[in-house]
């Protein structure tokens, strides 16, 4: 059986079901947004450090460290931002 078929049976048996999916279905692309940029900024530390020890000699260590800690607070603030609004969704419906 198909998901969209599967989907479409339990949309029949259940009107509320709908709801409920649009909720999950909304609150997932939240998700998806912050762990995107997460992966973005992995991505960005792991060239800058890269970069850093073939090109230069590991010379500018402290300014990339400094980089790497910035883009990593980044990365922790926006997905507690996201958690903590799903958190307060959940809450209110």
């Amino acid at each position: 059986m198909s998901s969209k078929v599967y989907l479409a049976s339990l949309m029949t048996k259940d009107p509320s079901f709908m709801l409920h999916y649009q909720y999950v279905k909304k609150r997932g692309s939240e998700y998806m947004k912050a762990v995107n940029l997460m992966i973005v900024i992995i991505t960005l530390m792991h060239f800058s450090f890269l970069i850093n020890q073939t090109a230069f000699d590991g010379e500018f260590s402290g300014l990339v460290m400094t980089i790497n800690t910035i883009l990593f607070l980044v990365a922790m603030i926006t997905f507690a931002t996201v958690r903590n609004a799903a958190r307060k969704s959940k809450v209110t419906s």
